[in-house]
C-alpha cells in the first residue's frame, strides 16, 4: 500500500487519543469544549456506526479483517489510481484499523466527540468518512480521465454517445 505510513499514523493518533480519554474521562462524563456545541463525552460503542449491529464484535472484526486483506492483496494495483483515491483508502484503512484495535482489545469502540445533535464518534470515524468521500471523488476523477478522447491533433474531445434504435426500445 503506497500510503502505509498514513494508515499507521492515523491509527497511532486515534489510539493515543482514545487511551487519553479512557484514562482521564469518566464514562458518560460530559466536558464542554466549544460551549454547548461540542463536548468530550466518553462512550462505549458496542456496535458499528451509530450503534448499528450492536454486540456483533466478531462480525465487525471479520469484515474489517477482510477489508485489510483485500487492500493488501490489491496494493500494487492501487498505485495506478489517482493520489486522492489512494489517500482515501489510506484514511479509511487507518480509521478502520483504529476501531478494529478497540474491538479486539476491549470488545467495544471508544467514542468521545459529542456534537449533541449527532451520535458520539471518534477520530477513526472521521477518517473513515473523509476517506470514503475521497475514494468516491478519486474514482470519479479516474473514470473521467479514462473516458477522455483526443482527436488527431491531440486536443481533448468530449464524446457524446447517441443511443441506437436497438438501445432506445
Amino acid at each position: 500500500m503506497p500510503y502505509s505510513f498514513l494508515i499507521v499514523a492515523i491509527c497511532i493518533i486515534d489510539q493515543a487519543v482514545k487511551i487519553a480519554v479512557e484514562r482521564n474521562i469518566s464514562l458518560l462524563q460530559d466536558i464542554p469544549v466549544i460551549g454547548e456545541y461540542v463536548s468530550l463525552t466518553y462512550v462505549k460503542n458496542y456496535g458499528a456506526a451509530f450503534g448499528m449491529l450492536e454486540s456483533q464484535t466478531i462480525l465487525l472484526s471479520a469484515v474489517a479483517g477482510a477489508v485489510f486483506l483485500l487492500a493488501w492483496f490489491y496494493r500494487r494495483q492501487l498505485r495506478q489510481y489517482p493520489k486522492m483515491l489512494q489517500m482515501g483508502i489510506a484514511f479509511t484503512l487507518g480509521g478502520a484499523l483504529g476501531n478494529f484495535i478497540d474491538r479486539i482489545r476491549l470488545g467495544y469502540v471508544i467514542d468521545y466527540i459529542d456534537l449533541h445533535f449527532w451520535p458520539v464518534f471518534n477520530i477513526a470515524d472521521i477518517m473513515i468518512t473523509v476517506g470514503a468521500f475521497w475514494i468516491v471523488i478519486g474514482y470519479l476523477l479516474a473514470n473521467r480521465e479514462h473516458n477522455k478522447v483526443h482527436d488527431d491533433s491531440g486536443d481533448e474531445v468530449v464524446m457524446i454517445r447517441e443511443e441506437t434504435e436497438e438501445e432506445q426500445g
